[in-house]
């Protein structure tokens, strides 16, 4: 697995570090509140998980209604 260098492409869009970590984190959330709500119809969900790995290990990202 490839893995993407983040500072290079965050510097090509003209984002700081932190404005692509609210970009990155803001997507994450509306594509988990698309599920959610699907899930919520079919299972009561309330939370998303996502995983992925850096070459070292896998990583996890949770989201959930609060």
């Amino acid at each position: 697995m490839d893995m993407i260098d983040w500072r290079r492409f965050a510097e090509r869009q003209g984002l700081t570090v932190e404005e692509f970590k609210n970009e990155i984190f803001t997507a994450a959330c509306a594509i988990a509140a698309t599920d959610l709500d699907q899930q919520q119809q079919e299972e009561d969900g309330t939370a998303l998980r996502f995983v992925c790995n850096d070459g070292v290990s896998d990583l996890e990202l949770y989201v959930r209604r609060v």
